[in-house]
């Protein structure tokens, strides 16, 4: 890319950009004296071309390469996109963290792009990622942010509803990040609910009942919880 072109050029090379296009941009040698603005203001009138699937299909391109160090970050290429399209779709990194086509470096780079306020807003998608066990990565670098999350929650209803979700990952849990998972769940408020939901208990095996036993000393119920067949 040739610095100095690229801000008198953005508006017309933006609707003439594919997504390949934006990838190769982005993950090409770049020119030394690159400036963040020339580069910025290209990528944020393509993001306002393109459409949502466009916007994904780039991403999941550069996602494709190594991380690409570009303007002194390490997964800079990356990093310059998402900042790009988050301007016109805030939704768009969460979005494209409940791809399931992503493998488990790919998925643990968008989460690495997304504020902890953005995952306390998504439990759903927080509980899907805990049960997967496939994206042993991406599961683990959650798990160390969950005190994060929980803090970012924006009322008792959002960490109630956080709690809710991490109780029913549970039982795709086990070991150290079951007992962090479930500490957060404590966290949040959410033991009551835990002792209450025969179902979950009744999926844990044995191991995974001491786990709980351990994490909530303080109850009764869940250091007596029904374990299920070995699994």
């Amino acid at each position: 890319m040739v610095p100095g072109r690229v801000s008198a050029l953005s508006g017309f090379a933006a609707t003439i950009l594919t997504s390949a296009n934006v990838a190769d941009i982005l993950t090409d040698v770049q020119a030394q004296d690159l400036k963040n603005s020339d580069l910025s203001t290209l990528l944020a009138a393509t993001s306002k071309a393109f459409d949502q699937e466009k916007r994904h299909d780039a991403a999941k391109r550069i996602l494709d390469s190594s991380p690409v160090s570009l303007l002194e970050r390490p997964d800079g290429a990356f990093e310059c996109w998402v900042s790009a399209v988050v301007e016109d779709d805030p939704g768009f990194a969460t979005d494209l963290l409940a791809d399931d086509g992503l493998n488990d470096e790919q998925r643990n780079r968008v989460l690495a792009r997304i504020e902890d306020a953005a995952l306390a807003g998504a439990p759903a998608l927080v509980e899907i990622l805990l049960k997967d066990a496939t994206r042993p990565k991406t599961r683990s670098a959650l798990v160390g942010r969950l005190a994060q999350v929980g803090g970012a929650c924006s009322s008792d209803s959002a960490r109630s509803k956080l709690a809710d979700h991490m109780i029913l990952s549970l039982p795709q849990l086990s070991g150290e990040e079951m007992h962090l998972v479930a500490r957060q769940i404590a966290d949040l408020g959410g033991t009551s609910a835990l002792e209450r939901n025969d179902e979950v208990l009744a999926m844990l095996d044995e191991e995974q009942a001491d786990v709980l036993a351990k994490a909530f000393p303080s109850s009764r119920r869940l250091r007596k919880a029904p374990s299920g067949p070995e699994k």
